[in-house]
């Protein structure tokens, strides 16, 4: 297990999501995603169930879960303490750092995306949400996870 990696945003989940939500979100991604529905992109579709698979054995149980959470607070620890003592864009840090340990809820990210891309987000309710929004002329849907992703590639530019 990596201590780069976060299982929880893997899934789309928040860190304090039930054990129920964790298998439900592993199955429903698992249906979605699964190689064999796919007779294109089969490789890319086996690299994404890996993933999954890798971050369900990791949180999967309460032990397991127990152990990865414990482990996430230590790796969180060590980054702080290698932290230069003046950051350039210490708010950017801050905002980074709360969307990569999810700390933030689906409104605060998605009222940060829109004031950072100057673009309005529509919520497309399911079982796992997805996000719409215009990127240039073309319309984009993303996942939970892909908004945080594109807010923190932008903020560290």
């Amino acid at each position: 297990m990596s201590a780069n990696k976060n299982f929880y945003q893997t899934l789309g989940l928040l860190s304090d999501a039930d054990d129920v939500v964790i298998k439900a979100a592993y199955r429903a991604l698992a249906q979605k995603y699964h190689p064999d529905k796919y007779k294109t992109n089969k490789e890319l579709h086996t690299q994404v169930m890996a993933k999954l698979n890798e971050a369900f054995a990791a949180i999967g149980t309460k032990a397991k879960r127990k152990a990865y959470d414990e482990s996430l607070h230590v790796s969180a620890a060590k980054q702080e303490k290698r932290k230069p003592a003046s950051a350039v864009h210490p708010s950017n840090d801050e905002l980074i750092e709360k969307l990569e340990n999810a700390a933030m809820d689906e409104m605060v990210v998605i009222a940060l995306f829109e004031k950072i891309f100057s673009e309005s987000i529509l919520i497309n309710a399911g079982w796992i949400n997805t996000y719409s929004f215009k990127n240039g002329k073309q319309k984009e849907t993303v996942s939970f996870t892909e908004l945080k992703l594109k807010i923190i590639e932008k903020l560290k530019q």
